[in-house]
């Protein structure tokens, strides 16, 4: 037949008669792509399977892509969909290998235009651009070159009809003003430039900033968002859609934190049509003949409790988690670092990549069912009308006062923890109820009659103290302003109107001395108590939440900021912190609560003296007073004064 068409030419070998049909067809589809576009091609784009593996195109090392993976790839491709690529999940799945053939798909695409300013609207010597961004310009340039250069290179199509030129190590530049180049994790990377697709690399590890001054006092500087945002914008400003596939946005980087830049972004895109995304676990996109096809079962829980192995005999009321069915090669990673596992193996975001408080089902048990909180927000300015809910604080007695609700002559223990640059400020108060003893056990070893050792278990019991908490309360700045000290000394003083008998107040910053002076002047005992610099005040609060010494109400922003905490080691020297984009004030104000009431012994006082008031003019007579100030001091009106 194909002889036939060719004038049945005998001197036409049948491998140049194939090539002949092959090259008409191509023209005759340039022709009808020509027709329908009004663009003008150097050459049909082949699809995507034969792309991938064609050796003339990318087959040299398509050939080592996973079968699901090309899959993927060819369906990112088929048709004029998607604009935007999320790729996430565990570390071994294949994302950088799967983007550098998308970005090379494009460049591809691009080359096939005659003219590919003029198919977009560009100026004539405008330069079309690739842009690869990752935490700094060294690792960009190490996956451009390390992942995608090296393709083009093997592959035919790209030395023969669009090389790049050889010898220039900063960037690839290609014919007809196209060129690849890496980029740093700054949004201005992306000014001034005509970028067609681009890949945002290791979006989960950029900075996340609370309090830059890139965004104002409260505000949180998001790098990895605010380059997406603005590489995006970019790209839509530049390319205008006529009827050609557009440039892709791709953002790839294993998972960390279940608020990670990932995470919001496939929360946020999920149901866009424009949208692309892969969330793999590390054995999901390997083929099954790599594994022996047995499972087990992990529960993966970060809400509740701990993540763990299921042996198959669990009672189905005590899987609170996802569970998740892992193949047996990875058993003795999970053995050996669950958390660890669970993110970078199975792809699951966890609370805390070194977790502090590993059993988090102890912060769910030391809730007290029908305790609240006792202030009427969350968090508060202390100057936006929120206030003490007495009520639930406190009863009156016989002769009408207010007293603590429970154990009223018990001693209180106030913890203050003012963030940096005015940020938020933790405050907790709490104390104890009774002392209870508990038993600790010891392996030792022990020597029996005729001299052999054997393990003996000792047993010895402790006395610790039942601790409930009083009041939690998460302060922020007022918008535009600043926290206000004498707001929380003002907080102070009334719990201590209201009969709370405070037997230390706690600060954890040296900046805080006028506080620490003028609370000593009102008769409170004040100490210096960080919970940063020393990890023992945490080790005590996580001790006694898994003693089950710990009473408190249920408070989201604690709950949260205690599941989230992290061990962390810098120098040798062990100390807890928080992730990015998140906090743990009020996490430290509980910390330095409960150390305040195991370590120190002070007596109880009724009330604060009289001594100097802030703010207030000091005369012969002493100080004087507010009228307010006066009623709560001596529970009268203050006597009329002559002008």
């Amino acid at each position: 037949m194909l002889r036939r068409r060719f004038n049945d030419d005998p001197r036409m070998s049948d491998i140049e008669i194939l090539k002949a049909y092959e090259a008409n067809t191509r023209d005759r589809e340039i022709v009808r792509l020509e027709q329908s576009t009004g663009l003008e091609y150097d050459e049909y784009p082949v699809d995507m399977h034969t792309f991938l593996t064609d050796r003339y195109y990318m087959g040299y090392h398509g050939a080592d892509l996973y079968p699901k993976l090309c899959d993927d790839l060819v369906e990112l491709f088929a048709g004029n969909i998607y604009d935007t690529v999320i790729l996430t999940g565990a570390i071994g799945w294949g994302k950088d290998f799967f983007t550098s053939f998308a970005i090379a798909r494009m460049i591809y695409e691009v080359s096939c235009f005659r003219n590919p300013q003029g198919a977009y609207k560009l100026a004539r010597d405008s330069f079309v651009v690739f842009k690869n961004f990752s935490i700094n310009a060294t690792k960009a340039r190490k996956v451009l070159f390390a992942e995608i250069a090296v393709k083009l290179r093997r592959s035919p199509y790209f030395q023969e009809k669009f090389a790049h030129e050889p010898g220039v190590l900063s960037e690839l530049r290609f014919p007809k003003h196209v060129r690849a180049e890496p980029g740093n994790s700054l949004e201005t990377s992306a000014i001034g430039e005509n970028i067609f697709g681009a890949a945002i690399d290791e979006a989960n590890f950029m900075a996340v900033i609370e309090d830059s001054k890139q965004v104002g006092v409260g505000g949180t500087y998001d790098q990895a968002d605010r380059l997406f945002k603005a590489v995006r914008r970019r790209m839509k400003s530049r390319f205008k859609e006529v009827g050609l596939r557009p440039g892709m946005l791709i953002a790839l980087s294993s998972k960390q934190y279940p608020d990670d830049f990932t995470e919001r972004k496939v929360a946020d895109l999920k149901d866009d049509p424009k949208t692309f995304i892969r969330d793999y676990a590390e054995w999901e996109t390997k083929p099954k003949s790599l594994y022996c096809g047995e499972m087990f079962k992990v529960e993966v829980n970060d809400e509740h409790g701990m993540s763990r192995i299921l042996e198959g005999n669990e009672d189905p009321d005590t899987i609170t988690g996802e569970v998740v069915e892992v193949p047996m090669e990875w058993k003795s990673d999970f053995d050996l670092d669950m958390e660890g596992a669970i993110r970078d193996i199975a792809g699951r975001s966890t609370l805390a990549i070194s977790p502090f408080i590993m059993n988090r089902g102890k912060i769910y048990d030391a809730v007290v069912e029908d305790w609240a909180h006792p202030f009427s927000a969350e968090e508060t300015t202390l100057q936006d009308g929120a206030r003490l809910l007495t009520e639930l604080l406190c009863v009156k007695d016989k002769e009408g006062n207010w007293k603590p609700r429970r154990n009223p002559q018990a001693t209180r223990a106030i913890h203050l923890d003012p963030g940096v640059s005015g940020d938020a400020f933790g405050f907790g108060m709490g104390h104890i109820e009774r002392y209870e003893m508990r038993q600790r056990t010891t392996q030792v070893e022990d020597v029996d009659e005729d001299g052999k050792r054997y393990p003996k278990i000792r047993v010895h019991s402790e006395r610790l103290p039942l601790i409930n908490v009083d009041l939690m309360l998460r302060i922020v700045p007022p918008k535009g302003g600043e926290i206000q000290f004498n707001d929380v000394r003002s907080l102070i003083y009334e719990l201590t109107r209201l009969g709370f008998l405070i037997g230390v107040v706690s600060i954890d910053s040296f900046q805080s001395k006028d506080t620490m002076q003028v609370l000593e002047k009102r008769g409170y005992h004040v100490a210096y108590v960080s919970v940063d610099a020393d990890i023992e005040p945490y080790k005590r609060a996580k001790t006694a939440l898994y003693d089950d010494r710990v009473n408190m109400y249920w408070y989201d922003r604690l709950i949260e900021e205690l599941k989230r905490l992290e061990k962390r080691v810098k120098g040798g020297k062990e100390y807890v912190d928080h992730p990015p984009n998140f906090s743990k004030d009020v996490a430290d104000a509980f910390a330095g609560m409960i150390y305040d009431l195991e370590t120190m012994e002070i007596q109880p006082v009724v009330g604060p003296e009289l001594g100097e008031l802030e703010g207030e003019e000091e005369t012969a007579e002493g100080v004087r007073l507010s009228e307010d100030e006066y009623r709560w001091l001596y529970n009268e009106d203050p006597p009329k004064r002559n002008k």
